[in-house]
């Protein structure tokens, strides 16, 4: 193994070697100004190309980390709404999430949506009782509105998750027609003896939900009859995909995150050497001395 100075003095020799091979190519261009004019150009060129490429390695990382931070965020809310849920309810979720394939959805939809829709009854002043028997009917229910409107299954839970707060026109796209009026002649509404307008806040929730599931009733296993559908396993396999490519971006998320920022380091780095040593030669007129203080300029040495 060669010892230090050895490799000292090989550097050296480089060095000279390299030095020796640019002075030549100093004579060769320095013939006319129009070579100059070239090398300048053809330097301005490099540095676009070269900060072009370094962009486009950079937006495509930051597209998988952005992907992975969206997941991860997913994720922790769901995680953080789970929390805040009965014991009971996050069993029944993580019990029905494991059927969700054959509702056309993958175990991270079911969970995202249920544990949305169970905080929000919780919110409304529902029992654990009433959520646990609702949860599981509303997501089916969005299931089969989403097969039967061929509409993902995002889309179909927030038409949902809107008409029960109030805005029954999100349903249209579900085929399920909602009103006040609907509400007050459900069976829900009837045997409590309330219209709306006389009942809580909670009581005007659920009275919500029944109604949907009442007026919904046409939609009852459509998302099972095309579970095996092309379009069905299309949308499904989009979904997985994309989950997929979440996942790898969370994971890779630590490691990605300074890796772009060196990236553009580079690139700025990159843009300002090309820069500076145009300023160089136009204040030179001399090829090698603009390059050797760019070098300098880069803390490169020479």
């Amino acid at each position: 193994m060669a010892t230090q100075q050895e490799l000292l003095i090989k550097i050296r020799g480089d060095i000279a070697d390299i030095q020796t091979k640019l002075n030549k190519v100093q004579k060769d261009v320095s013939k006319t100004e129009k070579s100059f004019a070239n090398v300048k150009k053809a330097m301005l060129k490099i540095g676009k190309v070269g900060a072009a490429a370094i962009g486009s390695v950079s937006a495509a990382t930051a597209g998988l980390v952005a992907i992975g931070a969206k997941y991860s965020g997913e994720v922790q809310q769901t995680e953080f709404l789970m929390g805040r849920l009965d014991a009971t309810t996050q069993e029944l979720i993580n019990t029905k999430a494991k059927e969700a394939q054959a509702m056309g959805m993958t175990e991270k939809q079911y969970r995202d949506s249920a544990a949305s829709l169970g905080t929000f009854m919780k919110s409304m002043g529902m029992t654990t009782e009433e959520a646990n028997k609702l949860i599981p009917q509303m997501v089916q229910l969005a299931a089969d509105g989403a097969a039967f409107a061929n509409v993902p299954m995002d889309e179909a839970m927030a038409a949902i998750s809107s008409a029960a707060m109030g805005n029954y026109e999100a349903l249209g796209k579900l085929n399920i027609e909602m009103s006040d009026a609907l509400i007050n002649n459900s069976s829900y509404a009837q045997e409590l003896g309330k219209t709306t307008q006389e009942m809580t806040t909670a009581e005007k929730t659920q009275a919500i939900y029944n109604a949907m599931l009442e007026r919904g009733t046409h939609l009852t296993g459509f998302a099972a009859s095309e579970s095996d559908s092309f379009s069905t396993q299309l949308q499904l396999t989009k979904t997985k995909v994309s989950e997929a490519a979440g996942a790898l971006g969370e994971k890779l998320l630590p490691l990605f995150t300074p890796l772009i920022k060196a990236i553009g380091d580079m690139a700025d780095k990159l843009k300002q050497a090309v820069d500076f040593f145009v300023s160089a030669y136009d204040a030179t007129g001399n090829f090698t001395e603009a390059l050797a203080a760019t070098a300098d300029y880069m803390g490169l040495p020479w």
